[in-house]
């Protein structure tokens, strides 16, 4: 039987999704997936044979999934009602949206966003 997520953590950097996926992950009914930030959304079509700053690029390239397949199997491990992936960068690219949307229309959000540079943001969490 095939695993995948029912909610995403998204958010910004050092906004808190880090410490929303540690709180939520001390619920009996949630699990995540094994791998942390897996961004298979946003990188899901596009090569990572691009150009910038070699640290950043290798990290990317070795913590990025792009297949299906790969994606399902960080799944497997998951047995709760619950199951989340938390990769704060969604938030930022894009085609995540539509990628999500064409995986799951249905799929739920979780996002924690701070106050940043005078701006008020929401937390949503409707588990």
């Amino acid at each position: 039987m095939d695993k995948y997520p029912n909610f995403l953590i998204i958010g910004s950097p050092k906004a808190g999704p880090t410490s929303l996926f540690n709180y939520l992950s001390r619920h009996p009914d949630i699990s995540f997936a094994t791998q942390k930030e897996p961004k298979y959304f946003s990188f899901k079509y596009f090569s990572l044979d691009f150009k910038g700053n070699s640290t950043v690029l290798n990290q990317i390239r070795r913590s990025t999934i792009q297949n299906y397949d790969d994606y399902q199997k960080i799944f497997r491990e998951t047995d709760t009602k619950f199951i989340g992936e938390s990769t704060p960068d969604y938030l930022h690219f894009n085609p995540a949206a539509k990628h999500i949307y064409e995986f799951n229309a249905f799929l739920s959000f979780k996002y924690d966003i701070k106050k940043i540079n005078g701006f008020k943001y929401c937390t949503c969490i409707d588990l």
